[in-house]
């Protein structure tokens, strides 16, 4: 059977793309959420994104090419180890003698960190250890950091190896990174400063210790800092104006427990401790942590905690959903909508929910019909 061939036809079609988008995103979503707090996010800028990331409150679910961006990170981190093993004298731990990564957990487990090595041997000190971590920049930003140091293009970077080399006990840290477009390397050796890691330690613990969100370090969804730092997915929930997705991490009767070094959480309400697999499930009696709500508290209730609406009507998030009594999950569905004040306190619509069991789920929401 003879086919006929179009010579105009692209050898690569836009849908072969798509399809490894579609396939790079399935499996990051299959991921876990990361269970503790980490050493490289402490140095940033904003308390209440850090609070908000660790309470798993935060969606942040990078586009496919981000994440290819982390893979060709990994791939070029794995090209640094072998170039800096072929130097004479350097030698190079990428892991324990257990054979895993390097890391460290702190409270209870909940502040913890992995490092990318330990080297020795290098020419400016042969004879000291430094913990060894490696980055990617393009080409703007590597000419940037050649204008200056770690601590001035990256204030994260430099706090994160304070967090090692206060942990590991060592004084001095080797920092690479390669120009992804030209393969350039810039190396810099930094010191270490005692009361820099005690201070990212209290920072840590307060975090850890809040029980609701801090304040907001951008006020405005149009700052560029706040732009470059939260993706257009999460700024609702920063900035109040959305619930994030309900688990037990942003539940009101949950909490870390600062002992032992598995991270993990206690439910007050059900005298349990929860696992990693319960904490992303929730139950039937999640209540958002206040602070996430967007309304003012009036206290708690019998079925859960009151808050007044704008039009002055009083609601309560509760586990079960009766008449003013609305689920987190609703909640969490209506917030997407804008919270229509004349949906959630219609009579007919508490009606439905009363007499026929009717509860609030993704949709859309364009106005009342008239």
């Amino acid at each position: 059977m003879n086919e006929t061939i179009e010579l105009d036809t692209p050898l690569i079609e836009p849908a072969t793309a798509r399809a490894m988008d579609d396939a790079i995103a399935a499996q990051h979503a299959a991921e876990q959420p990361r269970g503790h707090m980490g050493m490289s996010a402490i140095g940033g800028p904003c308390d209440r994104l850090i609070w908000l990331k660790f309470r798993w409150s935060l969606p942040d679910t990078p586009a496919p090419r981000i994440l290819r961006v982390f893979k060709v990170g990994h791939l070029l981190e794995q090209a640094m180890i072998d170039w800096l093993k072929s130097v004479p004298g350097i030698e190079l731990h990428t892991a324990g003698q257990d054979g895993k990564q390097i890391n460290f957990k702190l409270f209870g487990g909940h502040f913890a960190g992995s490092l990318d090595g330990v080297i020795k041997g290098i020419p400016e000190a042969p004879k000291t250890w430094h913990v060894w971590e490696c980055k990617t920049a393009n080409t703007k930003r590597f000419a940037d950091l050649c204008k200056t140091s770690i601590k001035e293009w990256a204030p994260e970077y430099w706090a994160q190896v304070q967090c090692y080399m206060g942990s590991i006990g060592m004084d001095r840290a080797l920092f690479t990174v390669i120009n992804k477009d030209d393969s350039t390397i810039y190396t810099e050796r930094v010191t270490y400063e005692p009361m820099a890691w005690d201070a990212l330690q209290a920072r840590a613990l307060h975090i850890l210790d809040a029980d609701q969100p801090p304040a907001p370090t951008w006020k405005s969804p149009d700052d560029w800092q706040a732009k470059m730092k939260i993706n257009e997915g999460a700024r609702g929930v920063y900035f109040g104006r959305e619930l994030p997705a309900p688990n037990c991490r942003n539940c009101r009767h949950s909490s870390p427990i600062m002992s032992g070094d598995d991270a993990a959480w206690a439910c007050s309400m059900h005298a349990v401790t929860l696992g990693t697999a319960r904490q992303i499930k929730g139950c039937e009696h999640h209540q958002y942590i206040t602070g996430l709500m967007p309304f003012e508290s009036t206290g708690e209730t019998e079925t859960g905690v009151g808050y007044k609406l704008p039009n002055g009507r009083v609601i309560a998030n509760g586990g079960i959903a009766t008449d003013a009594t609305f689920s987190s999950s609703e909640l969490y569905h209506l917030s997407k909508a804008g919270f229509p004040q004349e949906i959630m306190t219609a009579t007919d619509v508490e009606v439905w929910r009363t007499e026929f069991g009717g509860r609030f789920v993704k949709g859309t929401f364009d106005g009342m019909p008239a």
